[in-house]
């Protein structure tokens, strides 16, 4: 049973590191994510190309209120 257990929490670490290595890495192409290079976040999420965004919104998981807010977005690739 410890045997199945120690697996199972290797294999566990070895995935959360393999994803992180994968989000960071700047040639690897991935479609959803977020990445911090240095005060710069940049967040990829699905879309269809006809849908169109209209705000993001970042909260931190200990408050409802947002920590910052962005609305209408002046280029076509924030569009």
């Amino acid at each position: 049973m410890g045997s199945v257990l120690g697996l199972a929490a290797l294999a566990a670490v070895g995935t959360w590191v393999y994803g992180a290595y994968s989000m960071s890495d700047p040639a690897t192409t991935i479609l959803a994510g977020v990445r911090i290079d240095g005060s710069r976040v940049s967040v990829k999420m699905p879309n269809c190309p006809s849908d169109k965004v209209g705000m993001v919104e970042v909260y931190d998981s200990d408050s409802e209120k947002p920590l910052w807010r962005a609305s209408s977005p002046k280029t076509s690739e924030g569009k």
